[in-house]
């Protein structure tokens, strides 16, 4: 599969050979991060299944150095929704990766997937990924409270929602 081209970051897909960015530790990373946590066992039980249903492109900066990625999950043409999350290396925060990142991505899921919905989620003290969903125009849309475990703690769980005639 092709990248998504154009702007300032090179999005090409992302290669099951790329090594894993540096996450560093506790709270701090995960404000980078609008992804939910893996689930291994359900990466495992249903890859081959996910082949079409993920798209997953990894974002480089202009010296060709990749700082992050942005995946398309639980894609469903059906119903024309998908889910978007990313997670970029710490030191490429604030540079405006990821709202170029996320922006060109859900382009490319409104205009070459053709879908009608794009939503994500990130934990309440994420400041920093609810404002780059925000900068892309997705529409905070409620609240899952203390709906998961992290740090020692129960925290909540922001959803955010984009259609397709918003943008």
């Amino acid at each position: 599969m092709g990248g998504v081209t154009g702007g300032r970051t090179g999005i090409p897909p992302r290669r099951r050979r790329d090594p894993p960015l540096p996450r560093g530790r506790g709270r701090r990373v995960l404000r980078g991060s609008g992804q939910r946590p893996a689930r291994p066992s359900r990466a495992l039980g249903r890859a081959a299944e996910r082949a079409d249903e993920e798209r997953e492109f990894r974002v480089e900066s202009d010296e060709d150095d990749r700082v992050g990625a942005v995946d398309l999950v639980d894609i469903d043409e059906q119903f024309g929704t998908a889910e978007v999350g990313y997670f970029f290396a710490p030191d490429a925060w604030g540079n405006g990766y990821a709202t170029a990142a996320v922006e060109r991505v859900v382009d490319y899921a409104f205009e070459e997937l053709r879908l009608h919905r794009v939503h994500a989620r990130v934990f309440a003290f994420n400041e920093g990924s609810a404002r780059v969903l925000e900068k892309v125009g997705f529409e905070r849309e409620g609240v899952l409270r203390e709906a998961a475990y992290m740090h020692g703690e129960y925290v909540d769980e922001l959803r955010y929602g984009l259609l397709e005639p918003e943008r």
